[in-house]
């Protein structure tokens, strides 16, 4: 379907078994390097920026999503790769 290669695109990212949001942001960012993909939002970050008022309740309220399009609002686009591997690594 890709030839052997993984998709650089989100969407085709996410179609592939297995593949979730966190997933496809997390390849797209470290992997590929791409400044513009979203920042990676697993368990502990959902819980760091919700306790430390990063994100408001409805942003918690929508979950990881949620948490990560507020985030996305905050953190500059060119920084979005660097506070992945802040906040997840």
């Amino acid at each position: 379907r890709h030839g052997g290669r993984v998709p650089r695109e989100y969407d085709a990212l996410v179609q592939l078994p297995g593949v979730g949001p966190k997933i496809a942001h997390l390849m797209r960012s470290v992997a590929f390097g791409e400044a513009e993909a979203g920042i990676v939002v697993d368990t502990h970050v959902f819980r760091v920026a919700t306790r430390l008022g990063w994100v408001d309740g409805a942003a918690a309220r929508a979950g990881p999503e949620g948490v990560r399009v507020q985030l996305e609002r905050w953190v500059p686009r060119e920084e979005r790769v660097g506070f992945t591997l802040a906040v997840v690594g």
